[in-house]
């Protein structure tokens, strides 16, 4: 019998061992919309390192306390998870998975034990999402709610005070 899936995803600290995967799960993230720009592969690959280096930058700077996890599967790695919980709210400033391993709920499970989380510790759980991102359908059928938006972003929170459970 297989175990239900909450229980075979798992989240471990990320360390530097895991700068390799951490850029292919950046480029699998990025890669579709780099390729409609006719840029060789060379090209290509210069510029998801210098968005890889930007962004990690960027986090270090604006987020100097979230926690950077690492998603496993049954012991693969899928994905990467950051929050900041330094603040009077939690904020998931990622959260991405590889191809392989998306739609097949471990999303909501990752979103369902921070949810969790948020309610134990009675905070508003917040993120920003870039318009049209199918990751929004999913953000708001666990609860969130969409509060502003900063072209191109939408900031969804869930509150506990509001917020559904599924």
């Amino acid at each position: 019998m297989t175990e239900p899936r909450e229980q075979r995803v798992r989240l471990r600290p990320a360390g530097p061992g895991d700068e390799g995967f951490l850029r292919e799960l950046h480029a699998s993230t990025v890669q579709p919309e780099i390729a409609l720009t006719g840029l060789d592969a060379g090209q290509m690959q210069l510029l998801l390192e210098q968005q890889y280096n930007a962004r990690k930058s960027a986090y270090r700077l604006h987020y100097p306390g979230a926690r950077y996890d690492i998603v496993e599967i049954d012991g693969l790695e899928a994905g990467v998870q950051c929050t900041d919980c330094s603040g009077e709210q939690i904020l998931l400033v990622d959260l991405a998975l590889l191809p392989q391993y998306r739609n097949q709920g471990t999303g909501s499970v990752l979103l369902t034990r921070l949810i969790d989380s948020a309610r134990a510790q009675r905070k508003t759980l917040a993120l920003h999402v870039l318009a049209g991102n199918p990751a929004q359908r999913l953000y708001e059928r666990v609860g969130f709610l969409v509060t502003g938006t900063t072209p191109p972003y939408v900031r969804m929170e869930w509150r506990p005070a509001t917020g559904a459970h599924p």
